[in-house]
């Protein structure tokens, strides 16, 4: 397991915060996040316009960031398909 840093908005465009704010979880992959949060009560209590942002790669320097966003939404929708089955 690896330790993700990854934080919440209302928005897939809002900035990142710094390094120092993002939080923190022991997860296999950046979507195992995602479902961590999900079946851990993580989540804001209105995920439906909620975003997740992973931080996937920082540059040598630290100045640099890359995140995976996924919409939360989109993720308890297929959870819910899932469960329909």
């Amino acid at each position: 397991m690896a330790t993700y840093r990854y934080y919440l908005s209302r928005d897939p465009s809002t900035p990142s915060p710094p390094s120092s704010e993002l939080l923190s979880i022991e997860a296999q992959s950046p979507s195992e996040v995602v479902a961590k949060l999900m079946n851990g009560g993580k989540l804001p209590p209105d995920p439906q316009f909620q975003w997740v942002h992973v931080l996937i790669w920082t540059s040598d320097d630290g100045e640099r960031r890359g995140f995976a966003s996924t919409r939360i939404a989109s993720v308890l929708n297929r959870s819910n398909e899932g469960q329909k089955e």
